[in-house]
């Protein structure tokens, strides 16, 4: 028998699974909850929603809740002020994780009329 028909082939490394990863924010006013209502985005227009978004490649959790804050509802999150609340895995769908975060000591008037 020859060495080649001994050798092992070795096996196909499995791929790694890749996922979505969304921020939302939970600010909190007393007992009132800031929601945003989806306006012309072509995607559930309409709906209220907490402050949400995407993150970007290379940016952190916090960094991307920090962003989609302002980009959502004109809010100006500090760093130190974010606490994490909880974390959801969805494999379904191609995959998302979505992490939740709570800025409790949020003192900003409302905001209107953002993105």
């Amino acid at each position: 028998m020859s060495s080649s028909a001994t050798e092992t082939i070795p096996q196909a490394k499995p791929q790694r699974h890749t996922v979505t990863g969304d921020v939302h924010l939970v600010l909190r006013r007393g007992n009132t909850v800031l929601f945003g209502q989806r306006d012309n985005t072509g995607f559930e227009d309409g709906a209220w929603h907490l402050p949400a978004g995407h993150l970007e490649a290379g940016e952190s959790v916090v960094t991307a809740l920090i962003r989609e804050a302002d980009e959502e509802v004109g809010v100006t999150i500090k760093t130190e002020d974010v606490q994490f609340s909880h974390f959801m895995h969805n494999s379904s769908s191609g995959g998302r994780m979505a992490i939740f975060f709570i800025e409790a000591s949020y003192h900003q008037p409302v905001p209107v009329g953002t993105r």
